[in-house]
């Protein structure tokens, strides 16, 4: 990658910088809204967290779409196939946020993180595209750094894990199609999908598990949560209008980094070094399938 990047003109070279800068802020910014989600937990349902961040998200994406685009950007070319992408990331995120809730940030992450190993496996069968042997031997890898978190046999296999590898194993179906979308939308209609998508999800189930917030302080990161996300995946936008989606899709990792620090200090959580070694192998593996066949994260995710 580093001998690809020198090989670059300088312009593109400063371009590349700066969505790989982007991208590390925007993950970061996923992270903060994860957190903030986490910590509400206790008081609220996840259904409702996400409802309310959906909401609030809405502002700076609206405001950026019209400032850059247009309005008219937001209509999807192929409606069918945005809304079932958008529906299947909503319910992605809504079981790994609950992952949150039984979990270290840290190791949701992790788990969460096999989703490219999934697209991988699922591609020779689902996009018909010819699947080489190290990329096989990858993806094994990975799974193995799988099976060395959850300790099969070890250990007690928690709702926590199966809902964070359900995300993943959804969010790769998302990635799926957004693939089978290639170039025929636009970063607007994508992101207003998904966001009417969780609207419609959440929305009809809300009023059951609605809690009024009673104080300022809850409001605050209920809407603190959503701007990080929007703003994150405005960020995320940016960074692949700037630089190349085989630059800028291994950084999505760094949320791993802001995992164990948001854990850390907020939470007191402490990764186990069988959870460290399992992370190094699914990311290893997930980097360099990303690598032979770069897939930019979904906008929304976070």
């Amino acid at each position: 990658m580093k001998a690809q990047f020198v090989d670059l003109p300088e312009h593109r070279q400063n371009k590349t910088s700066v969505g790989i800068m982007l991208a590390c802020v925007a993950f970061g910014l996923f992270a903060m809204s994860d957190s903030a989600a986490k910590s509400l937990s206790s008081d609220y349902t996840v259904l409702q967290i996400l409802f309310l961040g959906s909401v609030f998200a809405f502002v700076p994406i609206l405001f950026f779409i019209q400032r850059t685009d247009g309005l008219t950007s937001i209509r999807p070319r192929r409606a069918g196939l945005c809304f079932l992408r958008g529906g299947l990331t909503a319910v992605s995120v809504l079981a790994i946020v609950w992952s949150f809730t039984k979990l270290p940030l840290a190791d949701g992450y992790t788990l969460a993180f096999t989703a490219p190993l999934i697209v991988g496996a699922l591609s020779a069968w689902l996009l018909q595209e010819p699947v080489a042997g190290r990329q096989w031997i990858g993806i094994f890898i990975g799974f193995l750094g799988v099976l060395i978190i959850l300790r099969p046999g070890f250990s007690t296999l928690s709702a926590g894990h199966i809902a964070a590898l359900g995300s993943a194993a959804i969010f790769a179906l998302s990635l799926i199609i957004l693939r089978r979308l290639g170039d025929t939308e636009t970063p607007g209609s994508l992101l207003m999908t998904y966001l009417l998508s969780t609207l419609l999800i959440y929305g009809p189930v809300v009023g059951f598990v609605w809690i009024t917030p009673d104080s300022w302080f809850d409001w605050i990161l209920l809407g603190g949560l959503g701007l990080a996300s929007g703003f994150g995946q405005i960020a995320l936008v940016l960074a692949f209008r700037a630089a190349p989606a085989a630059f800028v899709s291994p950084f999505q990792y760094t949320q791993l980094i802001w995992g164990l620090i948001f854990g850390a200090v907020i939470f007191g959580d402490h990764p186990e070094p069988l959870m460290l070694i399992g992370a190094a192998l699914i990311i290893g593996s997930s980097w360099s399938l990303l690598q032979q066949s770069p897939l930019p994260p979904s906008q929304g995710e976070g």
